[in-house]
């Protein structure tokens, strides 16, 4: 079979890169042709460009005076994909072949021609109300594709009944939608077509990579998340200080980069909530008040490293005691307990100890009883609304009173846990499996009043696009 990866253009892919290329190694490794392609909304792309960056990464002067809190860096060849990458920008794909800029004349075409021999087609994104896509009023055609050319679309948004339910228009071409967390699966609840959960998949090996005890591992605490605001890396940031108080110091490497490092960052646009204040943090020595939060955590022992490529992260993982995702979301609240994120599944394969969010309380709860893997995992919880000391408690009781057995116990639970949930492998084939018609354990959802109306709205009034859509093929 020959699979495609297509989504238009985002920006901030995050862990979604390493997701895509996990799901391509494992039909690689089926015996499947995979390749990516990436709809753009420009007029043309410059294959001049193009070369020069290969040649520029091939060569290695593309890094050269680079600073570690740029975009561009963490560049690095995907072993699935063959292409370059980096969790900000995606993938370096050649112009008129794999990056297609839709506003071309002849768009519609190189995409045909692309996936003219396709027998599946996995979407990540289309297009949604911006500025880019004003006009873009033939988007759709992109779909009508014929029926032996199969389309799944990977949901990896909490927010999708919200911020894509017009994909509903779509329902004749997309026979599943494939979630990626379980906020991703019950927001779908709202949009009439198939759904699964399939959990943010990765290629597991036969056990845990570089099996360390706890005691081996010489870093005491990492996290490396794009900095959106969901992700809360701030209040990682903010506890730092409360845990290097005292005469006992511990180890924090950080990385990766976007808009919110850049307001905590920026030496005249610093957000004020970034900076030190009593409300946000009660017990903070008075005379940082009015300082940049992430001043005050170098100044007490943070190490950050910018934007990683996945050989450096996967290497920290090896060797640090715990992984850290501090994000937590109101809306995601309705949805789970904690929201399992693709980087602490990296962790977890590492046999590194995760540190989660728990959303109890945040909101009114739909759907916790059915959030299993939080029951199951083991991890350092902490409450979504614990103040920095509070946070910095959690994590110096980790440390100091997990034993190494204790330790080695849980990670290799969570290891299996995981393997059994996410492995790549047993999703390729059950998506397979799907193709050729087992659709019996799928869910289907129906379109709510809100959906119907979003879907209507933006259809109509964005894209002048009338529905029903009337398909050729």
């Amino acid at each position: 079979m020959k699979i495609i990866f297509a989504h238009f253009e985002i920006a901030k892919y995050g862990g979604i890169v390493e997701e895509i290329e996990n799901r391509m190694q494992s039909f690689k490794d089926l015996g499947h042709e995979v390749d990516i392609v990436r709809l753009t909304y420009s007029k043309d792309e410059s294959l001049k460009r193009f070369d020069k960056l290969n040649k520029e990464l091939e060569d290695g002067s593309y890094f050269n005076g680079m600073k570690k809190d740029s975009q561009r860096n963490g560049m690095e060849k995907g072993t699935a994909s063959g292409y370059w990458k980096n969790s900000y920008y995606g993938w370096v794909l050649k112009p008129y072949t794999n990056l297609i800029p839709t506003k071309h004349p002849n768009a519609l075409k190189m995409w045909n021609d692309k996936v003219a021999d396709a027998d599946l087609i996995f979407w990540s994104f289309m297009p949604t109300k911006c500025k880019e896509s004003e006009g873009f009023n033939d988007w759709y055609k992109y779909f009508d594709l014929p029926e032996s050319t199969q389309q799944f679309f990977v949901v990896h948004d909490g927010y999708f009944d919200v911020r894509s339910a017009w994909v509903t228009a779509l329902k004749d071409k997309i026979k599943i939608l494939e979630c990626v967390h379980l906020a991703a699966f019950h927001s779908c609840k709202n949009i009439e077509i198939p759904r699964r959960l399939g959990l943010s998949p990765r290629v597991f090996p036969d056990s845990l990579i570089g099996s360390k005890s706890k005691s081996e591992r010489k870093i005491d605490f990492f996290s490396a998340h794009i900095f959106k605001s969901m992700k809360k890396m701030d209040e990682l940031i903010r506890c730092i200080p409360h845990c290097n108080e005292g005469e006992k110091q511990y180890s924090f490497k950080v990385g990766g980069a976007d808009i919110e490092y850049n307001y905590m960052t920026s030496k005249d646009k610093t957000k004020e909530n970034y900076r030190v204040n009593l409300k946000t943090d009660p017990d903070i020595n008075e005379e940082f008040v009015g300082e940049r939060i992430w001043d005050v955590a170098i100044v007490y022992g943070m190490d950050y490293e910018g934007l990683l490529p996945k050989q450096q992260m996967d290497k920290y993982y090896k060797n640090s005691k715990f992984f850290i995702d501090p994000s937590w979301s109101s809306h995601y609240a309705q949805y789970n307990r904690t929201n399992i994120n693709s980087s602490l599944i990296e962790a977890v394969i590492n046999g590194c100890y995760p540190v989660v969010r728990d959303y109890k309380g945040l909101e009114k709860q739909k759907f916790y009883d059915e959030d299993e893997i939080f029951n199951q995992i083991r991890a350092i919880v902490i409450p979504w609304d614990a103040t920095p000391k509070q946070f910095a408690e959690y994590l110096k009781k980790a440390v100091e009173n997990i034993t190494d057995e204790q330790y080695d116990r849980d990670t290799k639970h969570n290891f299996e846990l995981f393997k059994n949930l996410s492995g790549a492998d047993v999703s390729a084939r059950k998506l397979l499996n799907i193709y050729e018609g087992e659709l019996e354990d799928l869910t289907i959802g129906e379109d709510s009043d809100e959906v119907i109306l979003q879907t209507y709205d933006v259809m109509n009034n964005w894209f002048k696009i009338e529905l029903p859509i009337k398909f050729e093929k």
